[in-house]
This record gives structure tokens, C-alpha cells and sequence, in this order.
């Protein structure tokens, strides 16, 4: 029974993220159709909103005014922007003009509003940089090749990013429900455990390893990365799993959110499934890029 009331919940997330996943794997197997890619584009921007929509309660709760509005205005022209990247219609350092006109446009609205502009200018480049970039950056690696990258599969890699970091977060939710004693940052997510970082960082690298070999094994020339080199990415990734998983109870606390978003029960919210991915993605995409 002690053991059962530590996993309270577990089924209802289980199903959850099982169907979460399913859906997410279809899509990636067929997304180079126009019409699946479509899907992604809008599913993805919808997410971001959800996201953002939880960021935006979370000033809310710490008494911040900001325009929702011209968040998700900036948002839906970063995508439409990545969109025609990925069909390659524009070249891809399009998006860094098209992200400095934001940042102009966001002084620009506060002209007429000087009263906590510092505030209001701050906290919304914050969203852009903390939320809507880093879920950018998943359809990126996904169609990795509209950046002049070849010889590499963005499904695979994608694939491989989403399950390395899940695999973080199970390691270490069971093994931290377990044997975890000590807390890894108490201030922060009293169940964190140092024994549940560990088990998820161990669980990262042991499933990066089969995954490489399993694709090896198969013969598959569209990931082409060497064991050093994917051994040293996934530790890399399971570090910085954790760190995003703590960066979004940083915030929660600041506002004194206990769930980002009640509607989901036993999930906590949009910023809970993605917390990890938005601080993994960032570093896979790099690595791609600079290889």
C-alpha cells in the first residue's frame, strides 16, 4: 500500500502520455506529406499557445501585466516564418530578421504605455526566448534538412530527443519514488530526488546507447553520429532535462503555482510535458547545425 499511494495517479499519466506519444510518433513518420506537415505546423503552434497561455497566468499570479495578444501575434509570425523555411521558400537566417523586427515591434507598443515597460518588454522576450523558440527548434531538427543540413533523418533525431528526455523523467520518477531520500533542490521540487537525477541521467544514457545500436544494427544511413559522439550528446541532454524540469518550478514557485494548469489533471499542465524539451531542443538543434 505505501508503495501504491507513491504512484498515486500513475494510471491517468500513463494514458496520458502513452496517447500523447502515439499521436506524436504518427505525425513524425509522416511528416514530409504537405498535409501532415500542415498539421504540425498548426498542433505545435497551438501547443505554444497553451504554453504561453500557462506563462501568462503565471505573471498574472505575480501581479504582471502583459498584452497576451502580442505574444501570440509574435508567435503565429515566427512559425508562419518557420513554415516557409521549411518548405524552403525562404532561406533560413530569415527568421533572424523577422525575430529582431519583433523585438523592435515590443518597444514599439510600449511607447505609448512608458509605465512598466521594463517589466512588460522583459517578460515578454522572456517568452519568446523561454518558450516559443525552443518548440520552434523541435520542427527544426524535425525537417533538420531545410537548414542545409544533409545526410541526416530529422524524424530520427526527433525521435530520439523525445524519447532520451522521457527517459530522464521516468528513470527518475520511479527510482526517485522508490529509494530517493535526499532532496535534489528542496527549495524548489521537494519530490526531486538526488537519487531520482541520477536514475534518470543513468536511463538516458543506457537508452541513447541501445537506440544508436539498434540502429546500427539495421543499417539505417540517414543518423549518422558515432557512439562517443551520441554518448556525450545524451549526457548532455539528460543534464539539461533536469535543469528545464527545475526551471519551470522556479517559476511556479515564484508565483506560487502549484500546477500550471489544473484543466490536466495528474500532468500538471502544457509547461510540465514540454519543460524538458524546451531546454534539450535548443542543444540538439545546435549540435546538428554545428557538427
Amino acid at each position: 500500500m505505501k508503495d501504491g499511494h507513491k504512484f498515486k495517479g500513475l494510471a491517468n499519466r500513463l494514458i496520458v502520455s502513452t496517447t500523447i506519444l502515439i499521436a506524436v510518433f504518427l505525425l513524425v513518420f509522416f511528416a514530409e506529406y504537405p498535409l501532415v506537415r500542415g498539421i504540425i505546423f498548426v498542433l505545435t503552434f497551438v501547443l505554444s499557445i497553451g504554453a504561453l497561455s500557462e506563462y501568462h497566468n503565471l505573471l498574472k499570479a505575480k501581479e504582471i501585466n502583459n498584452s497576451f495578444l502580442l505574444i501570440c501575434s509574435s508567435s503565429l509570425l515566427l512559425f508562419i516564418t518557420l513554415y516557409f523555411i521549411s518548405i524552403k521558400i525562404f532561406p533560413y537566417y530569415i527568421l533572424a530578421l523577422v525575430f529582431a523586427g519583433i523585438i523592435y515591434l515590443l518597444f514599439l507598443f510600449q511607447f505609448g504605455r512608458i509605465d512598466g515597460s521594463l517589466i512588460a518588454i522583459a517578460t515578454h522576450l522572456l517568452a519568446i526566448l523561454y518558450i516559443v523558440i525552443p518548440i520552434m527548434m523541435l520542427i527544426a531538427i524535425l525537417y533538420i534538412s531545410s537548414f542545409n543540413i544533409s545526410g541526416q533523418d530529422g524524424r530520427l533525431w526527433i525521435i530520439y530527443l523525445i524519447l532520451t528526455t522521457k527517459c530522464v523523467d521516468i528513470g527518475g520518477y520511479f527510482f526517485g519514488k522508490l529509494y530517493g531520500r535526499k532532496p535534489l533542490a528542496l527549495a524548489l521540487s521537494p519530490r526531486k530526488t538526488v537519487v531520482g537525477a541520477l536514475s534518470g541521467f543513468l536511463c538516458a544514457l543506457i537508452f541513447s546507447s541501445f537506440f544508436w545500436f539498434i540502429l546500427r544494427l539495421s543499417s539505417i544511413e540517414h543518423f549518422s553520429v558515432s557512439f562517443l559522439d551520441i554518448t556525450i550528446l545524451s549526457a548532455i541532454i539528460a543534464f539539461f532535462s533536469q535543469i528545464g524540469d527545475l526551471a519551470e518550478s522556479l517559476l511556479k514557485r515564484d508565483a506560487q503555482v502549484k500546477d500550471s494548469n489544473k484543466a490536466l489533471p495528474e500532468v500538471g499542465g502544457i509547461l510540465d510535458i514540454v519543460d524538458s524539451l524546451i531546454f534539450t531542443a535548443p542543444i540538439l538543434f545546435f549540435y546538428l547545425i554545428i557538427r
